[in-house]
């Protein structure tokens, strides 16, 4: 099950796994690459495109990280 989902502004979409953990990047083709293993409970991001930056709350660790994008 894929949780949270935040286009990129090209067409392309950063999305969390939230049973596996995980960031994920779909490309517009369809074609999916796992950009972070993380924890199970990754929940909806944020991407905030000005900084290349995402935040995404760890809901069974009780945290948020942030990781910079390309």
């Amino acid at each position: 099950m894929l949780d949270g989902l935040e286009g990129d502004g090209h067409g392309n979409y950063y999305v969390t796994d939230w049973p596996n953990g995980g960031l994920l990047y779909i490309t517009r083709s369809g074609a999916a690459e796992e950009l972070l293993d993380l924890d199970q409970g990754s929940a909806d991001l944020e991407f905030i495109r000005d900084r290349n930056l995402i935040l995404i709350p760890m809901m069974m660790n009780n945290k948020i990280v942030a990781y910079r994008v390309h």
